[in-house]
């Protein structure tokens, strides 16, 4: 079975140049449900940045990092719901390395994400510990990708 995933990027300010024409909007083209995203260049690639140096709007390098932690969350939620895993949430923080060549080349060599399951009871963390890990051996996008992902998995206990 194949399946397709179409996107779009539009520039904002058609034609401009400089770090206002480096902004665009992401969407779906053929679905209205998809809420639009502002992107752009990083700020430290001559993207526009706000007064702390930080870029304004998503970059490809943070979709790109995000793209794993959305791909383990929800195939964690799947696998768990699967289980019938007694949890009350979890979270995924990524942090993406990107590395440069003598030669000016870029790429990412790693990710680095943290994992917590938030569990009622002690006796869930082996079991949500284990989805975890079924979630990182089933994960699309890092399957799909060179960069080494590193993953931090731990189950917390979450009191009412």
């Amino acid at each position: 079975m194949t399946h397709y995933y179409k996107v779009k990027v539009s520039q904002d300010e058609g034609g401009k140049v400089g770090a206002v024409g480096r902004v665009g909007t992401l969407s779906e083209p053929e679905n209205d449900n998809f809420a639009k995203i502002k992107i752009q260049s990083p700020a430290e690639f001559l993207g526009p940045k706000s007064e702390n140096g930080k870029s304004l709007y998503w970059t490809p390098e943070d979709l790109y990092v995000s793209s794993v932690a959305v791909c383990i969350f929800t195939t964690f939620i799947k696998i768990a719901q699967n289980s019938h895993l007694k949890f009350k949430g979890f979270e995924v923080v990524a942090e993406g390395k990107m590395e440069e060549n003598e030669d000016g080349e870029s790429w990412f060599s790693e990710i680095v994400q943290d994992e917590n399951v938030f569990i009622a009871d002690e006796k869930y963390k082996r079991k949500a510990l284990r989805i975890v890990e079924k979630a990182e051996e089933n994960c699309l996008i890092a399957r799909s990708m060179k960069t080494k992902v590193i993953t931090n998995p731990k189950a917390e206990i979450m009191r009412d």
